[in-house]
C-alpha cells in the first residue's frame, strides 16, 4: 500500500472545502483516536493529474492529520481507479452521512453535480424523457461563457437517482427518488445566486424549513416584480432594496427559531405572525357541496372525538392542575375560550339567511 505526505493529499474534486465547515465535536474524536491508535489506513483516493492523490471521501480525517502531524508525515492510502461520476456519488453519500440535516451542504452538491454535468465531467446523469403531457418539468445548466459545453437537461428526479437521494418506502412499494430535496435546493441557490442570500444562511436548516422559507422570498419576488429593473446587459436584476430586508428578516426569524429548537412549522406559525408570510388560500369546495360539508364535518368531529389525542392531554393536563403555573392556565383559557367563539361565528354563518 502506497504512502504519501499529508501535504501532498488533495480534497475531492468536487468538493467546495470553504463551503464545508469542519465538525469540531469530530474533529477531536478523530485526533484523539489518531493519538491512541495511530492512522486507520482505510481511505480510499486516486491519482489525479498532478500526480498527487485525490481523497474519495475522509477529509475530516486528513484535517485530523494536519492538527497532529507535520506536512511532510506519510500515510498510507487505497488507491484505486475511480472516474468523475464515482468521485462525485462518493462525496454526495459522504455528505448524507456528516451532514443530514445541514441544507447548506445538500445546496452544494447540488451545485457541484450541476457544475460537473455542465462542464462534462460526469457521464452517467440519465437523460429527462420530456412528455408532451405530464411529466416532470426539464430544466438546463446555465451557461458559462468560460467554458465550452452545451446546455444539458436534468430533472429533479434525475437529479435525485444520481446522487441517491431516496425516500425509502416503509412499505412493499419500491423507494422513490427525493424530487423535493433536490428542488428545494435549487430553488434556495436561486436566490443565493441571485444576491438576495448567503449560501452559509441556509447552514442551519432541514429541507423543510427552507422551503418555507424559499416559498415566501420567492411570494415576495412576485410581488415586488414590478418594482425591479432589468439591467441593459442583461445581468441579474436590480436587487430591491425593501425586498432584499424583507428576505434578510425571514432569514433571520427562522434562525432564530431554529436555533431556539424549534420546529418548521414553529418557522411558518412566526412569519405568519410577524406578516412576512402569507395564509395559505383555501381550498375551494368539491363539486358535490353537500358531499364536500358533510367531509367537512367530519374532519371537525375528529377533533372533538373523547379519544382525540389533543383531548386526551388536555384531561391529563387538568389532573395536574396544582402543578400549573396560573400563565400556563390563563394561556390554555385563552386558547379554548378563542375557539367557542370561533366556533359559534361559524355557527352564526351555517344559520345566517
Amino acid at each position: 500500500m502506497p504512502k504519501f505526505q499529508i501535504r501532498n493529499i488533495r480534497p475531492n474534486p468536487f468538493r467546495n472545502l470553504e463551503s464545508y465547515p469542519i465538525r469540531q465535536e469530530k474533529l477531536d474524536m478523530l485526533r484523539e483516536s489518531l493519538r491512541a491508535t495511530g492512522f486507520w489506513d482505510n481511505v480510499v483516493a486516486r491519482m489525479g493529474d498532478d500526480g498527487h492523490p485525490e481523497l474519495a471521501y475522509g477529509h475530516h480525517r486528513l484535517a485530523a492529520l494536519h492538527e497532529e502531524y507535520p506536512p511532510d508525515h506519510e500515510v498510507n492510502l487505497i488507491i484505486k481507479e475511480l472516474d468523475n461520476d464515482q468521485m462525485l456519488k462518493i462525496m454526495a453519500r459522504e455528505n448524507m452521512d456528516e451532514w443530514a440535516s445541514n441544507a447548506m451542504i445538500d445546496m452544494e452538491t447540488v451545485r457541484a453535480t450541476l457544475d460537473a454535468y455542465a462542464a462534462g465531467h460526469i457521464k452517467n446523469m440519465e437523460t429527462p424523457q420530456r412528455l408532451d403531457h405530464g411529466g416532470p418539468a426539464v430544466s438546463y445548466t446555465k451557461p458559462d461563457a468560460s467554458r465550452d459545453h452545451e446546455r444539458l437537461p436534468y430533472t429533479g428526479v434525475t437529479l435525485a437517482n444520481y446522487l441517491g437521494w431516496v425516500i425509502t418506502s416503509k412499505t412493499d412499494k419500491p423507494d422513490r427518488p427525493n424530487v423535493t430535496k433536490v428542488t428545494t435546493a435549487l430553488r434556495a441557490l436561486d436566490l443565493v445566486d441571485e444576491g438576495y442570500a448567503d449560501l452559509r444562511d441556509f447552514e442551519q436548516f432541514n429541507t423543510k424549513t427552507v422551503r418555507i422559507v424559499v416559498q415566501h422570498a420567492e411570494n415576495l419576488k412576485k410581488d415586488a416584480r414590478g418594482n425591479i429593473q432589468e439591467l441593459p446587459d442583461g445581468l441579474h436584476p436590480r436587487i430591491d432594496s425593501q425586498m432584499m430586508a424583507d428576505v434578510q428578516q425571514i432569514l433571520q426569524v427562522a434562525k432564530n427559531i431554529t436555533n431556539a429548537g424549534g420546529s418548521s412549522e414553529s418557522v411558518q406559525r412566526e412569519l405568519l405572525k410577524e406578516g412576512l408570510a402569507k395564509p395559505p388560500k383555501s381550498k375551494a369546495l368539491a363539486a358535490d357541496p353537500n358531499l364536500a360539508v358533510l367531509r367537512l364535518a367530519m374532519q371537525i368531529e375528529r377533533i372533538f372525538d373523547v379519544n382525540d389525542p389533543t383531548i386526551k392531554r388536555v384531561r391529563i393536563a387538568a389532573g395536574r392542575k396544582k402543578e400549573l403555573e396560573a400563565e400556563t392556565i390563563s394561556r390554555l383559557d385563552l386558547v379554548l375560550n378563542t375557539l367557542m367563539i370561533r366556533t359559534q361565528e361559524m355557527l352564526d354563518i351555517i344559520h345566517q339567511e
